[in-house]
């Protein structure tokens, strides 16, 4: 894997700090303050791993979510908010979110969760099948890394 993942937040300061805790365990960061932004460097950078801040401005995260697992159901997406409560969390988990994080959060535990998504994807399948992916099916069976699907922390 590329170790790129992709911060979508319309807060700059956010962007920047989330960029260098990445860079500094060892991830190659993407920002993106908006859908369309995202979108293309989705396209063009295809990132290993999503972090999607739920409200952005002109926009819900909520609304962009569908369309990230759309283009590439393989891609975790983590779920950020400073708004949490039980029927938005309920929600991400509905739309395909892999991950919900509160913030403000811990830097270690939020990279903890980073890497935990990321290793989902390559676990082998449950029926040994050698079919890789947190989201990809086999023999009507999902593989291990749909288990445990949603992960909160505050």
């Amino acid at each position: 894997m590329s170790n790129r993942i992709l911060i979508i937040d319309d807060n700059k300061f956010l962007r920047f700090t989330l960029s260098a805790l990445l860079e500094d365990s060892g991830f190659n960061p993407l920002t993106a303050a908006d859908p369309e932004k995202a979108i293309r460097e989705i396209n063009s950078k295809h990132p290993d791993l999503i972090i999607l801040d739920k409200k952005l401005s002109g926009s819900d995260g909520f609304d962009l979510l569908p369309i990230l697992k759309k283009m590439n159901k393989d891609v975790p997406v983590i779920l950020l908010t400073a708004y949490a409560d039980p029927q938005t969390e309920e929600k991400a988990l509905k739309l395909g979110a892999d991950a919900f994080v509160s913030k403000p959060f811990d830097n270690d535990e939020f990279i903890g969760v980073i890497r935990r998504n990321r290793e989902l994807l390559a676990l082998p399948c449950r029926q040994s099948c050698g079919v890789r992916g947190n989201r990809k099916t086999c023999g009507g069976k999902q593989c291990y890394g749909h288990l445990g699907k949603l992960r909160r922390i505050q």
